[in-house]
């Protein structure tokens, strides 16, 4: 059934498309799983207002937590479908970046100053520095080869 209305042109048919898979979802306990992964498509849609609509169902805290921990967990646990995997990441990402907007500081610019408007110099580097470090191997300290090359000497 997904299939035949994501591919409709009419945006305001698949925006009633998926009030009736919210309804489904919300109502039927039963349909859950099935009207799951339309809903999970849905965040993908071509239309801003469908997704924003989705995103903001999603994000209801009945459904998904406040807490980001949480909410991780819920994404992994809950939220994943291996149908739809090649969308999984960029939605479960946005999703788990949209509990920031409930932030108070989510409206606070975050420098003080447009960057437009900053001076930014030009960073040196020690180019001797780097020829000398450039041929040591990338052993991480304490592992069983760098403790062999301690005690073994």
């Amino acid at each position: 059934m997904f299939a035949i209305y994501s591919k409709l042109e009419n945006d305001y048919i698949r925006g009633l498309f998926f009030e009736l898979m919210v309804f489904l979802f919300d109502a039927y306990p039963a349909f859950k799983s099935k009207v799951q992964q339309a809903l999970l498509r849905g965040l993908s849609d071509k239309s801003v207002t469908i997704r924003q609509k989705l995103i903001g169902f999603w994000s209801d805290q009945n459904r998904l937590s406040l807490d980001p921990v949480k909410r991780l967990k819920q994404v992994f646990s809950e939220l994943y479908d291996p149908n739809e995997e090649k969308q999984w990441l960029n939605n479960a990402v946005y999703l788990l970046l949209h509990v920031s907007s409930h932030s108070l500081d989510f409206e606070k610019p975050m420098f003080d100053m447009p960057l437009s408007d900053c001076r930014f110099d030009p960073m040196e580097f020690k180019e001797q520095a780097y020829q000398i470090n450039r041929s040591q191997p990338l052993t991480p300290l304490f592992t069983q080869a760098s403790q062999l090359m301690i005690f073994g000497s």
